[in-house]
This record gives structure tokens, sequence and C-alpha cells, in this order.
């Protein structure tokens, strides 16, 4: 027995055989749908100020300001996915552009986190800062750094918050912070917090 043509599809206004369009794989999609997930998530962590230069269109931007201004409710998960599809319609390149391009607030001063280096790494870095800084909680301080030793990110970010809520100007051992060199402090010999 011979072997049977298949049926092929042809358009008409064409007269040459349809063949379906290629599908992108799973995996690309799903990586896709992450990356945009991921776009969103830094979007909506950006500042009021920050968020005014965004390339969006009228409607992304309004989706975006009635997401931050609501409650958590169920609508939240439902205005989420609203915004993650309005900012699949944009271009997404430049949206990741300008999100990289936006310094990060939470990036701390240099002495702050010389300071809490040297407070994680022990040693007597809170007595000098004491000194420096006799306004400072002790028991505070202690335990913040004795939690950001063994913890993750979050425990070492409330040590730095802590921190930078004391003004400091210059990093332990004498170290002046970048901005504050016209002060004519000379850095130790060192150069760094203890142990660098």
């Amino acid at each position: 027995m011979g072997r049977r043509d298949t049926f092929q599809y042809v358009r008409e206004d064409q007269g040459a055989p349809w063949e379906p369009a290629e599908r992108p794989l799973r995996s690309e999609s799903r990586d896709a749908e992450r990356q945009l997930e991921l776009l969103t998530r830094r979007v909506l962590a950006l500042r009021p100020e920050q968020r005014r230069g965004l390339p969006v269109g009228a409607e992304a931007r309004e989706a975006i300001e009635v997401l931050l201004a609501m409650p958590r409710t169920a609508a939240l998960a439902r205005q989420t996915r609203r915004v993650r599809l309005l900012l699949r319609m944009e271009d997404q390149d430049a949206l990741r552009r300008f999100v990289d391009g936006v310094p990060d607030s939470g990036a701390a001063d240099p002495a702050v986190e010389a300071w809490a280096d040297a407070l994680v790494s022990g040693g007597d870095a809170l007595q000098q800062l004491l000194i420096d800084h006799p306004d400072a909680d002790r028991q505070r301080l202690r335990a913040l750094a004795r939690g950001a030793r063994g913890a993750g990110s979050a425990a070492r970010r409330k040590l730095v918050e802590a921190l930078s809520g004391l003004g400091l100007l210059e990093g332990p051992a004498g170290d002046p912070a970048p901005a504050s060199e016209e002060d004519g402090d000379d850095a130790g010999p060192g150069g760094g917090p203890p142990g660098a």
C-alpha cells in the first residue's frame, strides 16, 4: 500500500498551503511572565516622584496609582493582574531602562555601611560608636548587631536603618564618608572598617 497524502489547508487568496504559526516554548513564555512580574514589582516599588517619568500610557499610569492606593483586599490581586496586563502592552525594554536608571533609594551612606559591617563583625566597634554618639541606644544596637550576624538581609537592613538615624559622618576608625571630605579629617592608615 502506498502512502496517503495528508490534507493541507490552502488559503483562498494565496493558493499556498497554510502552515500554523510557530508558538514559543512553554518555558520561554513562563520566563517572560516572570520577568514581567519582576518588572511590575519594581515599577510599583518606585516612589511617587520617581514614577512621574515612567514611559507608560495614561491608562497604565492610572491603574498603577489606583493599585497603590488600594487597601489589602481580594481586589488587590485583580488590580495587580490588570497593571501587569497593561505593562505587557507597553515597551518593556524602555520600562526596564527607566527602572534600572532610577537610583536606589534604599542605598545607605558608606559611613553607615562601614559601621554596620564593623558592628556585625563584633569587636569594640559598639564601644567606639557609643563614645562618638552617646545618645545611641546601646541595647537596641547590640541586639540588632547580634541578630544581623546569623540572619539574612532583613536584620541587617534594620541595623542600617537604626544607624542612619544617628547622622554618622565618619565610619569606624575615623574613616571620613565621601560626602564629608571637606571637613579636613584624615583617614587613618587602615582607611577601612576594622577587619577589612
